[in-house]
């Protein structure tokens, strides 16, 4: 596993499509893509930019613990103050249903 805003998860059926809508919407309004693995982290994103694939460490219950969850699109928005955090996107395409994966590992009769 990677460090914060390394990604570190293969890319998912589904997810290049989702992401060349995001991205050509984004930047339509302006805003500005972070290269992929520029050691950005989600806390200091400036705003107008956004990243996909990104890890963000996340604290385990107790805090003795975090691990890293991978974000497919992080959004840091223009209106955005110091210390705002960004928006988290979850991309899926009509068809990434939990019962197709389970199928196509064969968890499935």
């Amino acid at each position: 596993m990677r460090g914060a805003g390394q990604p570190d998860h293969p890319q998912r059926p589904g997810e290049a499509p989702a992401h060349t809508a995001i991205k050509a919407s984004l930047e339509t309004r302006g805003y500005r893509q972070l290269a992929l693995g520029d050691g950005t982290k989600f806390s200091a994103m400036p705003p107008g930019t956004f990243s996909f694939r990104m890890n963000v460490p996340v604290k385990l219950e107790g805090g003795a613990h975090s691990v890293n969850i991978p974000i497919d699109a992080v959004v840091m928005p223009k209106s955005a103050s110091s210390g705002s955090l960004p928006i988290f996107f979850e991309a899926k395409s009509a068809g990434d249903f939990p019962a197709r994966r389970a199928a196509s590992a064969g968890d499935l009769p």
